[in-house]
């Protein structure tokens, strides 16, 4: 039987569609790639980020005087042991020796609203406490028991500070890269965020 002009066009106009269609959905599941992560991750304006490029959190300890303990940073969960940082910057504290600065530490909650603080290192306009070659493998020792590692480092280590502590894990020995879901709190650990890489 022969097939009308009309109707092999319209059967190849069909078989055109459909074949359009299946290429580009085709093309759709084999080639569009999700959109790559960017290499900074702002988790609170002006203080608090996470920088892809060396897994680190990073925060600005340069702070209103009137929050003296601008950022807690967990890495396990519990919220038991944490590091710390008081604030720095005009306004902050200061010492004749350091300018305007901030401590940076490692703490444990003791109950309530109760921790005590072991201090990796004094970072100040003036001056920056180099008790070591710049790596700070912190953690608390006391009459609690062993506590968790954290690896300090700082961004900039000659005075004055850019106000900069940059945050790894650390095994006691190594710093290791901060991989793992993470919690922070800038209001004295009332409440948490967290943020996972």
């Amino acid at each position: 039987m022969l097939l009308s002009s009309v109707a092999i066009a319209e059967a190849c106009g069909r078989r055109r569609r459909r074949r359009r269609g299946w290429s580009h959905s085709r093309y759709w599941r084999r080639y569009v790639k999700p959109e790559p992560k960017p290499k900074i991750v702002s988790l609170n304006p002006d203080h608090l980020w996470y920088d892809y490029s060396d897994q680190s959190i990073r925060w600005n300890t340069s702070a209103p005087a009137n929050l003296p303990y601008i950022v807690r940073v967990d890495l396990d969960g519990e919220h038991d042991i944490f590091a710390m940082t008081t604030s720095g910057g005009v306004g902050g504290n200061y010492h004749y020796e350091y300018g305007y600065y901030a401590d940076v530490g490692v703490a444990r909650s003791i109950g309530g609203s109760g921790f005590i603080v072991k201090w990796a290192t004094r970072i100040g306009e003036l001056k920056i406490r180099q008790d070591t070659d710049g790596d700070y493998e912190w953690h608390t020792r006391d009459f609690y028991g062993e506590g968790e590692w954290f690896g300090f480092t700082l961004q900039k280590n000659t005075p004055p500070t850019d106000w900069v502590v940059v945050l790894h894990r650390s095994d006691g020995t190594n710093i290791l890269p901060v991989d793992n879901t993470f919690w922070w709190s800038i209001n004295g650990g009332k409440t948490w965020n967290s943020f996972t890489p």
